[in-house]
């Protein structure tokens, strides 16, 4: 079984699409994938309207210009803030610097694109890379509905659009309390609703999903989640 969450549930996606062709000795069984960056045009179009929605551009554009040829950073940045995102794209979210960044990106008074990133060679590189394949084992997809950057709708509508390539898809509903904001490792509760979706996902494999509210304890008591913060 593989899972993974947001950029490592679109791995995980693609992981089911591309194991019986590339690696049909590994077995996978199940795919789990917690707010997984799914449908990427949809994403990319709304990046700038979020809350560091600058910096998370800076990754996606310099990412993809860097990998493919036809998509060309300077065709999608404006000359006024190319520098600035250039230097966005060079840190990591998970890093101190990332501060600096987003004092970066309040400078701007407009839109740091010249043009959509759902258009051209990036919006067809975007589309590419969604995962729309078929994928035979079952797959258990969990959004928190309180998710300010992969809305519940939009991972709805895509599990809609590629139900029909899967084996019986679900989409559990994590609720949270407050404002939208990443709440990091599931609560006990929530882990067992996971683990009782896992296991109607895939009754014939179930005892490989027993441990997981287990695991879920054990990571929290690690690592406990961040307390809702008040609007």
């Amino acid at each position: 079984m593989v899972w993974g969450h947001s950029q490592g549930g679109h791995a995980v996606l693609w992981t089911g699409i591309a194991a019986p062709a590339y690696a049909p000795d590994a077995h996978v069984v199940g795919v789990a994938a917690f707010a997984p960056a799914s449908d990427l045009p949809a994403l990319a179009a709304r990046l700038e309207t979020l809350r560091g929605g600058t910096v998370l551009s800076s990754f996606v554009i310099q990412a993809y210009a860097e990998a493919y040829r036809d998509v060309t950073f300077n065709h999608y940045v404006r000359p006024a803030a190319r520098i600035q995102i250039r230097e966005m794209a060079s840190r990591c979210l998970n890093e101190p610097e990332l501060f600096v960044s987003v004092l970066e990106s309040t400078i701007f008074t407009e839109s740091v694109l010249a043009r959509s990133p759902t258009r051209g060679g990036l919006g067809q590189r975007l589309a590419e890379n969604t995962p729309t394949g078929p994928i035979p084992v079952p797959v258990l997809i969990g959004q928190g509905e309180a998710d300010g950057l992969i809305l519940p709708a939009v991972q709805a509508s895509y599990v809609r659009k590629t139900l029909r390539r899967w084996r019986p898809a679900r989409l559990p509903r994590v609720p949270r309390p407050g404002p939208p904001q990443y709440t990091g490792f599931l609560d006990e509760s929530q882990a067992r609703r996971m683990a009782q979706a896992l296991r109607e996902a895939a009754p014939a494999s179930k005892d490989r999903w027993r441990n997981i509210t287990d695991a879920v304890r054990t990571s929290n008591d690690r690592n406990p989640p961040s307390p809702p913060t008040q609007p």
